[in-house]
């Protein structure tokens, strides 16, 4: 594994997305990014979990001295952070998905057409959690966040983020595999 500073490897291996705008153009869609059509009726045809392209390991360091790990796909781009982990019947444990925004902003999210209860963790500039969203309900249009501004949305399965002391104020990390 070769550690990283975030910003640099993301805009290395042309990570960052299309600006997000929210102010006035429509509900949030997806996650977090604008969704100013309908999502798709009909679930992917290829299995998206395996995208080996945007794959990162993110280490979530809590003050306690407690380390956790986990591999996540990333979704950088406007379409890519709308679809999310939209139309999964599953997440393998220690798995998930890194969400990037371009602006450190409040960043939404929905849990339409996610049918997996999910944590998300919102992380802001400086790599610092701040504010857990605790196992949001599936198949909902409830828009989801917390007050402070976040630049990366990690989600992972409901109630790891509690398992494994992951609240506001932990550290994190990521790292990108040289062969990913």
């Amino acid at each position: 594994m070769k550690a990283l500073f975030v910003v640099p490897a993301i805009l290395a291996f042309g990570f960052v997305g299309v600006a997000c705008s929210r102010a006035g153009e429509g509900k949030v869609g997806g996650k977090g990014g604008l969704n100013k059509s309908p999502p798709p009726s009909e679930p992917p045809k290829q299995d998206e979990t395996k995208n080996k392209e945007k794959v990162v390991k993110a280490v979530f360091y809590n003050a306690d001295g407690q380390k956790a790990q986990f591999i996540l796909e990333v979704a950088s781009t406007e379409a890519e952070r709308a679809k999310g982990l939209m139309f999964r019947r599953s997440l393998q444990d220690g798995h998930g998905m890194l969400f990037v925004f371009e602006k450190e902003e409040v960043q939404t999210f929905w849990m339409k057409n996610t049918y997996i209860p999910l944590d998300m963790v919102f992380i802001n500039a400086n790599m610092e959690v701040v504010g857990v969203i605790e196992s949001a309900k599936p198949l909902t249009e409830d828009t989801l966040s917390v007050p402070e501004p976040s630049l990366y949305v990690v989600e992972i399965k409901a109630y790891f983020a509690r398992k494994h002391g992951i609240k506001k104020g932990t550290k994190v990390k990521f790292l990108m595999d040289e062969k990913p």
